[in-house]
């Protein structure tokens, strides 16, 4: 017995409607691994708002921001992704793997709800509800969203390491602060290993510089490196 409440409400959905599985999107179709099994543990901590946002559009933001739900999740957290961008990349995955909406505007995969399309108001009630953990995918990080982006606990920083990629990580260090760049936590793709110490050292004073794994398919993935030097507080 579970006493998760996403535990019970996905043993009740697949009671009422026996043998559903989800459609295997046509991105995914080949090979689709298993969902991630998850530690069924209580936590008690705090509601923690993490923000995720990228150098720039179509840099793996939303990619890595479910793989870090599934890292929590398995951890045995109450997880929530809120999508507070444009982007209706939530409402295609939801479409794309034959899910439901929840009455609220949610749908759930591997024990984690997803938020599509969050204007302020759905986000308040988002933090009404028990999740352990509300990660909120900006899209691209940019001057609108900074604020927003500042206000969360953890701000995490998808970033690509390829020369021409490199230029949109000039662009944050020129729209904030060196105070504020502390609290960042950078998150590079797609990096070979010969080049992370010359990644590292172009970053200057700024420590919190991370490297992500590659990952195929982000719906099976829990592998986030560094999560918990990252997160050890939580």
């Amino acid at each position: 017995k579970s006493d998760d409440f996403n535990d019970i409400r996905e043993d009740l959905k697949y009671c009422v409607v026996k043998g559903k599985t989800y459609r295997e999107a046509v991105k995914y179709k080949e090979g689709h691994p298993e969902k991630v099994v998850v530690k069924r543990a209580k936590r008690a901590v705090n509601k923690r708002m993490i923000g995720v946002a990228g150098s720039e559009s179509n840099i793996g933001t939303t990619h890595s921001i479910i793989v870090l739900a599934n890292y929590f999740r398995k951890k045995g957290f109450m997880v929530s992704v809120a999508e507070v961008n444009d982007s209706g990349a939530f409402q295609t995955i939801c479409q794309e793997f034959g899910e439901s909406m929840f009455e609220e505007g949610y749908f759930t995969m591997n024990g984690i709800d997803f938020y599509p399309d969050c204007d302020e108001e759905k986000l308040q009630d988002v933090q009404k509800r028990s999740y352990n953990v509300i990660l909120l995918d900006f899209g691209a990080y940019s001057v609108d969203n900074r604020d927003a982006f500042e206000r969360c606990e953890d701000k995490i920083i998808i970033a690509g390491s390829k020369p021409w990629e490199l230029e949109a990580v000039n662009h944050i260090f020129a729209n904030a602060s060196k105070d504020v760049l502390m609290k960042y936590v950078f998150c590079f793709n797609f990096t070979q290993e010969k080049d992370y110490q010359a990644i590292r050292s172009g970053m200057g004073e700024l420590e919190s510089v991370h490297f992500l794994n590659y990952s195929e398919d982000p719906f099976a993935d829990y592998s986030f490196p560094d999560g918990d030097e990252i997160f050890m507080d939580i």
